[in-house]
C-alpha cells in the first residue's frame, strides 16, 4: 500500500495510551506501507508543535516505509516530548532521512525548550548515493534530551566526489548538536564520503550544576569510502564535541566496546574536543590500498587525536583499547595536552606507541591488527577471527553497564563475561547456523536439496557436498550465507545427474563461518530409480580381459544377461534372478576366450535387448 501523500500527526496522547501510527500486525503481514514523497513533498511524516502551546507528545511510529521526500523524511519541530520511532525503513531521500530540533535556539537552560525522551530503534536509514554538496545526515538532532538511538543500520552513501574545493559539506550517518543525557548503543553507522564527513558526531551539552551521562556503547562505525582524489579526505570515525553554554559543565562521556573504522588515513579515528571515558574500543586506521596515504598524495591524521579547543586529555581515561594503524607498527596520537598517570607530564606526545605506554603517561592498551574477517565497509565489518588479539583482552564494566540500564552484552546480543573482547563484537565458538530442515528430492535425472535455517551468526555460506556409494565427498557447488540473521532462511540447489548411474545418492552441507571455521549438517540420501529399462555399452570397449555392463531398472525385474559368440552359441550367463529397482553392473571376465566379437543378451518379460562388444588381446 502506497501513500502519495504528507502524514501530520496533530494529536497527542497519553502516558499509558500512546498514539500509534504503523503497518499492519507483525503477523501475516507480507507487504510494506509505503510513504512515496514522488521527489515533490517536503516531507513524509511531520509532527509540529510550533514551540508554542500545542501538545505533540506520547506518539509511536512504527513499521513504515518512507521514501523519496524531497527534504526530510520524518521531521519533528520543538518541544515534542515521548516519542518511539521503532522499525521505520528509510531511504532515498533528499535532505536527512530523520530530523528533530527540539528548539531554533543553540543552548538547553534548565527548563527550557527541547525535544525530551526520543527513542530511535530498529530502524533502516540509507541515504542517496550521489555526489551532491549540501549537508546531508540520515539522522540530524538538535536540542534534545533524553535520546536514546540503538540497534539501527545508517549507512550514509553521499561520496561527494568530483565537488569543487570550499564547497563540501559533513554528511553523516548520524549528528547532534547540544543534547544532553544521551545513550547511543548497538548500532552500525557507514559513511562512504571520501571529501568530508563524520561517522559519528555528538554535540554534547550538560544543564548547569549538573552532569547529564553520555553513553556510546557497543556501536560499529566505519568511516570514509574513498581517496579523494587531488586533495586529502576529512572523514572522521568518531567525532566529540563540547557546547559548553549557560555555565553548564561537561557531562561524563563513556565510550565502551564500539568498534571505530577509518581509512584512507586522512582521518582521525577518535577526535575529541574535551576528554572522554574510552574503554574497550577498537579504534583502527586503514591506509590507502593498506599504504601509507603519503605514498598517494595524502596527509595521514592522527589515530587518537585532541582538537584544539581541549583543555586536557587524560591517559588514564583511555585504556583497554585495541589502537592499530595499517602501515606502520607505531601510533599517532594528536592534541595539545595529554596528562598522564598521577596527573603528570602534561604536554604532546611524541614517540607514538612506546611513549603513550611508558612510566611516565601510564597508557594501556593492544597495538595490533584487529584481524578483522569481513569487508570493514560492510555491515558486519566489526567481526574479529578466533585469534584476535582483542579476543579476552578487555575490562570487566559489567556492574557500571547495567547501572546505566544496559546489558552486558555485544551488539548481536551475545552476553558477555568477565574477560570480554575488545570491540563491539563478543568472538563466541558456537555453531553459527540453527538447521530446522534438510531434504533432497529426485527428479527428472535432477536433484533439488531443500534447507532451512532458524537463525545465523556471521554465516559466510554453504558448501554442497554428494558422495557416491562407498567413493570420497566431492565438493559440487557453493551457497552465500545472510551473515547474521535471526530471522527463519531458506535455501535450495538444483544437482543435475543425468550422467551419474546410481541407485543412492547421499549429501551433506559444509557450514563456513566468517572467521573459516565450519560444521558439516546431517546427511542426507535420496533413491534414484531409472526412468525406463536401459542395457549400457560395455566399458572398457574394446576390452582386455574383462569388462564391465551396466544396466538400469525402474522396477523390481527377474532377468538374466548371456554371453555368446558370433555363431549363436552360448559362452556364460553372468546374471541371472531377480534384481531389485535401481542402477546395477556385472563383470563379464573372457581371460579363457580368443579375440574377436561377442554378443551380450539382456532378457525380460519387460524388456529384451543385445549389444556387441570386442575383445582384443
Amino acid at each position: 500500500m502506497i501513500y502519495y501523500e504528507t502524514l501530520s500527526i496533530n494529536d497527542a496522547g497519553t502516558t499509558n495510551n500512546y498514539i500509534t501510527i504503523r503497518g499492519a500486525i507483525d503477523i501475516g503481514h507480507n507487504g510494506k506501507v509505503i510513504i512515496d514523497g514522488q521527489n515533490t513533498r517536503s516531507n513524509c511524516i511531520v509532527i509540529e508543535q510550533g514551540c508554542g502551546s500545542l501538545v505533540r507528545d506520547w506518539i509511536y511510529v512504527k513499521n513504515l516505509y518512507l521514501r523519496r521526500a524531497a527534504a526530510e523524511a520524518f521531521y519533528i519541530h520543538c518541544n515534542v516530548n515521548n516519542v518511539v520511532i521503532d522499525s521505520l525503513d528509510i531511504r532515498e531521500n533528499g535532505l536527512e532521512g530523520i530530523k528533530i530540533i527540539g528548539n531554533d535556539d543553540y543552548y538547553l537552560t534548565e527548563n527550557g525548550i527541547c525535544a525530551e525522551n526520543i527513542e530511535i530503534k530498529n530502524c533502516t536509514i540509507i541515504s542517496k548515493s550521489n555526489n551532491l554538496y549540501h549537508e546531508d545526515n540520515c539522522v540530524y538532532v538538535q536540542m534534545a534530551a533524553g535520546l536514546n538511538i540503538h540497534h539501527n543500520y545508517i549507512h550514509q552513501r553521499n561520496k561527494q566526489i568530483g565537488v569543487p574545493p570550499g564547497q563540501h559539506e559533513h554528511v553523516d550517518p548520524l549528528q547532534t548538536h547540544v543534547i544532553r543525557d544521551v545513550k547511543i548503543w548497538n548500532n552500525v553507522f557507514i559513511i562512504d564520503s571520501s571529501v568530508l564527513g563524520h561517522g559519528m558526531i555528538l554535540g554534547i551539552q550538560s544543564r548547569p550544576g549538573r552532569r547529564d551521562t553520555v553513553i556510546i556503547y557497543n556501536n560499529y562505525i566505519y568511516a570514509g569510502g574513498h581517496l579523494n582524489p587531488g586533495g586529502n579526505p576529512y572523514i572522521n570515525g568518531f567525532v566529540l564535541r563540547w557546547y559548553g553554554y549557560v555555565n553548564s559543565v561537561y557531562p561524563p562521556t563513556y565510550v565502551i566496546n564500539n568498534t571505530v573504522v577509518t581509512s584512507n588515513g586522512g582521518e582521525n579515528t577518535i577526535l575529541q574536543e574535551y576528554a572522554g571515558k574510552f574503554y574497550n574500543n577498537i579504534i583502527c586506521q586503514l591506509g590507502t590500498n593498506g599504504q601509507n596515504p603519503a605514498n598517494y598524495g595524502g596527509t595521514p591524521l592522527e589515530t587518537f587525536a585532541s582538537s584544539w579547543n581541549m583543555d586536557k586529555t587524560y591517559v588514564d581515561s583511555v585504556r583497554s583499547n585495541l589502537m592499530w594503524r595499517q602501515w606502520t607498527n607505531d601510533m599517532s596520537f594528536g592534541g595539545n595536552r595529554w596528562v598522564g598517570s598521577g596527573g603528570s607530564p602534561t604536554g604532546i606526545i611524541n614517540g607514538g606507541w612506546n611513549v603513550w605506554t611508558n612510566s611516565n603517561w601510564g597508557g594501556t592498551g593492544i597495538n595490533a591488527d584487529p584481524l578483522f574477517v569481513n569487508n570493514v565497509r560492510e555491515r558486519y565489518g566489526y567481526v574479529i577471527a578466533s585469534n584476535s588479539p582483542a579476543r579476552n583482552a578487555g575490562e570487566d564494566l559489567q556492574a557500571f553497564i547495567e547501572s546505566k540500564g544496559l546489558p552486558w552484552a555485544d551488539i548481536e546480543g551475545k552476553p558477555r563475561n568477565n574477560t570480554p573482547d575488545i570491540g563491539a563484537f563478543e568472538y563466541e565458538n558456537q555453531i553459527p547456523v540453527e538447521f530446522t530442515s534438510f531434504s533432497a528430492t529426485y527428479y527428472s535425472d535432477k536433484v533439488t536439496l531443500e534447507w532451512m535455517t532458524a537463525t545465523e551468526i556471521n554465516n559466510h555460506g554453504f558448501k554442497i557436498q554428494r558422495k557416491l556409494g562407498d567413493s570420497e565427498w566431492k565438493e559440487i557447488g557453493f551457497v552465500e550465507g545472510r551473515g547474521t540473521i535471526t530471522e527463519q532462511t531458506e535455501y535450495s540447489y538444483i544437482d543435475d545427474i543425468i550422467s551419474i548411474q546410481t541407485s543412492v545418492l547421499a549429501y551433506r552441507l559444509m557450514q563456513i563461518d566468517l572467521d573459516g571455521s565450519f560444521e558439516y549438517s546431517d546427511v542426507v540420501e535420496v533413491e534414484i530409480l531409472p526412468a525406463k529399462f536401459d542395457l549400457s555399452q560395455n566399458y572398457p570397449n574394446p576390452f582386455n580381459p574383462s569388462t564391465t555392463i551396466r544396466f538400469s531398472l525402474p522396477k523390481e525385474t527377474r532377468l538374466k544377461i548371456n554371453i555368446y559368440n558370433m555363431l549363436g552359441e552360448l559362452i556364460e550367463t553372468i546374471a541371472e534372478g531377480t534384481y531389485e529397482a535401481g542402477y546395477h553392473k556385472v563383470t563379464f571376465d573372457a581371460l579363457s576366450l580368443p579375440s574377436g566379437v561377442y554378443i551380450y543378451r539382456f532378457e525380460s518379460d519387460s524388456f529384451v535387448q543385445v549389444k556387441k562388444m570386442i575383445l582384443l588381446r
